[in-house]
C-alpha cells in the first residue's frame, strides 16, 4: 500500500543528538497534528546513538520518519539540502535538531508558503517574536553585526539569515542552482540566490526558545561565517550574470 505524499516536510539536519532527537521528534508527532507531515532526518556521521533512536523512532511513526545517514561529516548545510532533496513535501521546513521554537510558529510557516512565498524566514530580531529567554547578549550582538554586514554586502532587507526555522516551496532549489557553501553561512547563500531569482523572500515573527547545548562556537564559527560571506560576495555578481542571461 502506497503511503500518501505529505504537504510539508520537516527537515533536521543532526549530528550528536542523542539527548534531544527524541524529544524532538516527539513534539513535531504531538503538537503538530494540523499538519501532513513528515520528518527527515539528515544524520550527519554522529558518533553516538542518534541513529539507532531514529530508527527506533520510525518503526513506531512508520511511514512518516525518513533517516539519512552519512559516514562522514557533511556540516549542517549540506545535511540540509540532502534532506530537501530527497523529502516528498511540496514545502519543507528547517528545523534546528533542539526544536527552538513551537508549533504555531511552524503553522505560520506553512501559511505564508501557502500564500505564495518562496521562502520564509523565521526572524529573532522581529518586534513581533517573542525569545524565552532572550539570546545571551554577545550572541545576540554578534549576530546583530553579522545580519548588517549581510545586508551591507547583498543589498537584501533580512535582518536573521541565521535561524533555525525556514520554509521554502520545494522547487526554490531547483530555481537557484547548486549551493557551493555549506558551512552555516549556506542560508545567506539560498537567500541571495533567491533575491537574484526574483523569488518572493518574507521575513516573519515567531517564538524563540533559546536552549542549552548549541553547537554553536560564537567566535569559531563567526570567523568561518564572515570568510564564507566574502566568498559568496566575490562570486555573486557571475550568479547574477547567469540569471539574468538565463531568464532573458
Amino acid at each position: 500500500m502506497s503511503v500518501q505524499k505529505p504537504e510539508v516536510s520537516i527537515v533536521i539536519p543532526a549530528y550528536n543528538e542523542v539527548h534531544r532527537i527524541e524529544r524532538t521528534v516527539r513534539r513535531i508527532f504531538n503538537e503538530l497534528t494540523a499538519l501532513s507531515f513528515e520528518v527527515v532526518i539528515s544524520e550527519d556521521g554522529s558518533t553516538d546513538n542518534t541513529v539507532e533512536i531514529v530508527n527506533r523512532l520510525a518503526d513506531e511513526y512508520r511511514g512518516k520518519i525518513a533517516l539519512l545517514r552519512s559516514k562522514k561529516r557533511l556540516g549542517k548545510g549540506n545535511g540540509f539540502l540532502r534532506g530537501a532533496f530527497h523529502s516528498r513535501g511540496e514545502y519543507v521546513v528547517l528545523l534546528d535538531a533542539d526544536f527552538p521554537t513551537d508549533a504555531k510558529t511552524i503553522i505560520d510557516v506553512i501559511k505564508y508558503l501557502r500564500a505564495g512565498n518562496d521562502v520564509v524566514i523565521g526572524s529573532r530580531t522581529h518586534k513581533l517574536s517573542v525569545l524565552n529567554p532572550p539570546s545571551p547578549p554577545l550572541r545576540d550582538a554578534l549576530g546583530r553585526v553579522f545580519n548588517a554586514i549581510v545586508r551591507l554586502l547583498f543589498r537584501i532587507k533580512i535582518h536573521d539569515t541565521q535561524c533555525g526555522v525556514k520554509g521554502f516551496k520545494k522547487d526554490v532549489f531547483q530555481k537557484i542552482g547548486p549551493i557551493q557553501f555549506t558551512s552555516f553561512v549556506f542560508d545567506v547563500e539560498i537567500i541571495t540566490k533567491a533575491y537574484a531569482n526574483n523569488l518572493k523572500v518574507i521575513e516573519i515573527p515567531i517564538y524563540w526558545s533559546s536552549t542549552v547545548g548549541s553547537k554553536v562556537r560564537v567566535f569559531r564559527d563567526m570567523f568561518l561565517m564572515l570568510n564564507g560571506l566574502v566568498n559568496i560576495w566575490l562570486r555573486l555578481p557571475g550568479y547574477q550574470k547567469k540569471m539574468k542571461n538565463f531568464h532573458n
